[in-house]
């Protein structure tokens, strides 16, 4: 019995050796953001996507890590802050030059006649209030944002897989959506649009 209890112990104290090493290192470890789109990086001050911004990191700006939240965020320090990013958006290694979105093979519609877009696109809405994150064709795409419900319309910007807007109302192929960030109103078709389920961890938490 003696025996065993001093089994034990020797590997509870070689579990604590290990667990301080392996924190030491990281608390000496300098990596770089990468992001898939070419965004910059969110510095929050708790690991929380409500939490404050601190700062926004530019693509492959250097931080130093000092030690893992969790699994999914890190204790970082930037430019004189101090805070906590998404682990997942960041390597060891310098990234390459910054991703630039891929040309869509369909050239963009021409603005139509100014009887196209008449007040009848706007039938059918009803007020609706939600979340909902963006869902382009592919992982590299975009959605644009469109002052009015057509494909005629004018586009004001373009968002990218997993950026979040507020709902404000819909009917069976458009969403009316703020971007609250930038307080920016416009239209996105709703197909490219999905619930956000409140998880609490973004698909990305780069800076809109």
């Amino acid at each position: 019995m003696m025996k065993k209890l001093v089994a034990l112990m020797l590997i509870v104290v070689v579990m604590t050796m290990v667990a301080s090493t392996v924190f030491a290192m990281v608390g000496n470890m300098t990596m770089y953001v990468y992001t898939s789109n070419g965004k910059s990086l969110n510095l929050r001050q708790q690991p929380s996507t409500d939490s404050p911004i601190l700062a926004n990191i530019p693509y492959a700006a250097v931080v130093q890590v000092y030690q893992p939240y969790n699994s999914t965020w890190y204790s970082v320090g930037y430019n004189g802050n101090t805070g906590y990013v998404m682990s997942k958006y960041l390597v060891s290694y310098h990234p390459g030059p910054k991703p630039t979105p891929r040309p869509t093979s369909k050239p963009s519609p021409t603005a139509a006649p100014d009887n196209t877009l008449s007040n009848a696109m706007y039938n059918g809405f009803t007020p609706a209030y939600y979340q909902a994150q963006v869902r382009p064709n592919s992982p590299s795409g975009y959605v644009n944002l469109r002052w009015g419900p057509s494909l005629y319309a004018d586009i004001h910007s373009r968002y990218y897989m997993n950026d979040v807007l507020t709902i404000m109302s819909q009917n069976s192929t458009w969403c009316q959506v703020l971007d609250e960030t930038n307080r920016v109103m416009g239209f996105m078709m709703r197909k490219f649009l999905a619930p956000y389920q409140g998880n609490g961890i973004y698909g990305a938490d780069a800076a809109n």
